[in-house]
């Protein structure tokens, strides 16, 4: 148990610490086409072999709202990275979030999502 008084200082940031879903929602919408070919052909394959169908993707309703999420995820995550670098202070940090709470978080204004795609193939 830390001592009353005691604190730790965060040495380096850990993209998996606080957001590793930003990452699963973007090789999710980059790959989106590529998931609804396959559940189509496996449908198309289950009807071939005269086979009970199965179901669909189970998320395809949910594209957009994916974008939206993933645009605030983004956002998170470079607030989070720049809160954890050793060299920011807690006037930048405080900044960046009244900027991200008049800007991002508006709901007056839309989401911008921007998906830029994966430099590595295999992703």
């Amino acid at each position: 148990m830390a001592n009353n008084g005691a604190s730790r200082q965060l040495v380096e940031h850990k993209d998996h610490r606080f957001m590793g879903l930003e990452n699963v929602v973007k090789h999710l919408l980059c790959k989106w086409d590529q998931l609804e070919d396959w559940f189509q052909e496996r449908t198309n394959m289950a009807i071939r072999d005269r086979k009970a169908v199965p179901e669909g993707l189970p998320i395809a309703d949910y594209k957009e709202a994916l974008l939206q999420l993933y645009g605030l995820l983004k956002s998170i995550t470079s607030l989070n990275t720049k809160s954890q670098k050793e060299d920011t202070n807690q006037v930048d940090v405080l900044l960046s979030v009244f900027r991200f709470r008049t800007t991002i978080l508006d709901e007056m204004k839309p989401v911008k999502v921007r998906i830029q795609a994966p430099s590595d193939p295999l992703l």
